[in-house]
C-alpha cells in the first residue's frame, strides 16, 4: 500500500467535525507564513556570505548612488540654572554619487551635492582633482600620490563596508522579502536588519547577485535630553561589475574657464 493511499484512509476514518477542524487549522498556519518563504531560502549566515564574497570579489565597477542624509536634533533639556531649552531641529541634504574603479590607480568619484561636489579622476598615470563650485583643478603624477581621503570615504560607503558583512551573522534578522524598481525593472530583494552599538543597519540584497541596492542606516540616539541622530540612506541605481568600464571615465578635460591650480589653497 503506497504512503499516499494510507494517508487517504487515515484522513476518511476521522470524523468530519475534526476533519473541519483541521482543515481550519492548515488554512490558517499556510495564512500565517510570510510570502516567499521556501523551503530553499538560504540561511542569514549564507546570504551575509554571498554578499562579503561579491564584494571581495570585485575587480571593476561602475555604481551609480543617491545618498540621503537626515540629521535631526529633538529633545529638550532643563539647564542648572534653570528654564527649560526645547529643540525640534530637522535637516536634509542629498548627495548623487558615480564611483568607478578599476584598479588601485584608476579611479572615478563623481559627487554632486548642495556644496558644490567633487570629481577626482585618475588615469594611472595622472591625477586630478576638480572642485566645481571653485572652478578649480590640480594635476599631479598618479604614481606618487596617496589616496585621498575622499576616494576611501565613498569607496567604503558603496563598496567596503560590505566586504565583511559575513561577521555580523549572529546579529542579522532577516526581515520580508521586498522588491525594488530600479529603473524598469522590478528586482527581488532580501531584507536584512542588523543592530550594532553603531546604530540599525537594514539592507535590501539582490536574490541573484547579491549586490545591496539600498542601504539605511539609523544611529544611535540619546535616551534623554536633546537626542542628536542622524539617518543615512544610499539608494543605488546602477551597478556594472567586473565587466568592461570604458576608459573615458578615466580621463579629464578641463571644463570652460576652470582653473589650473598648484593646490586647493592656492588662489590662482
Amino acid at each position: 500500500m503506497t504512503g499516499f493511499r494510507q494517508l487517504e484512509l487515515l484522513v476518511k476514518s476521522i470524523p468530519m467535525v475534526t476533519r473541519v477542524q483541521l482543515r481550519i487549522i492548515v488554512l490558517f498556519l499556510a495564512g500565517a507564513l510570510p510570502i516567499g518563504c521556501h523551503a530553499d531560502q538560504p540561511s542569514i549566515a549564507e546570504i551575509l556570505k554571498k554578499v562579503s564574497d561579491t564584494y571581495q570579489n570585485l575587480q571593476s565597477y561602475e555604481f551609480v548612488a543617491e545618498r540621503i542624509t537626515e540629521t535631526a536634533a529633538v529633545g529638550s533639556i532643563e539647564p542648572a540654572q534653570g528654564g527649560r531649552v526645547q529643540s525640534n531641529f530637522h535637516k536634509s541634504s542629498t548627495s548623487e554619487i558615480v564611483l568607478a574603479i578599476v584598479n588601485p590607480k584608476e579611479f572615478r568619484p563623481d559627487v554632486k551635492e548642495e556644496g558644490g561636489g567633487l570629481l577626482l579622476v585618475s588615469d594611472g598615470q595622472t591625477k586630478w582633482t576638480y572642485l566645481p563650485k571653485r572652478k578649480q583643478y590640480t594635476e599631479e603624477s598618479a604614481a606618487g600620490s596617496t589616496e585621498s581621503d575622499e576616494l576611501r570615504s565613498y569607496r567604503a560607503l558603496l563598496v567596503d563596508r560590505f566586504r565583511g558583512l559575513s561577521q555580523y551573522s549572529s546579529s542579522a534578522v532577516l526581515e520580508k522579502d521586498n522588491q525594488l524598481k530600479i529603473g524598469g525593472a522590478k528586482i527581488a530583494c532580501y531584507v536584512i536588519k542588523i543592530q550594532t552599538q553603531h546604530g540599525v543597519f537594514e539592507l535590501w540584497v539582490d536574490k541573484d547577485r547579491y549586490i545591496v541596492w539600498k542601504s539605511k542606516h539609523v544611529g544611535p540616539a540619546a535616551s534623554e535630553g536633546i537626542s542628536f541622530q542622524e539617518t543615512v540612506t544610499v539608494n543605488l541605481s546602477q551597478a556594472r561589475v567586473n565587466t568592461d568600464i570604458e576608459e573615458s571615465l578615466f580621463q579629464f578635460t578641463p571644463p570652460e574657464k576652470a582653473a589650473k591650480v598648484t593646490s586647493m589653497d592656492s588662489k590662482k
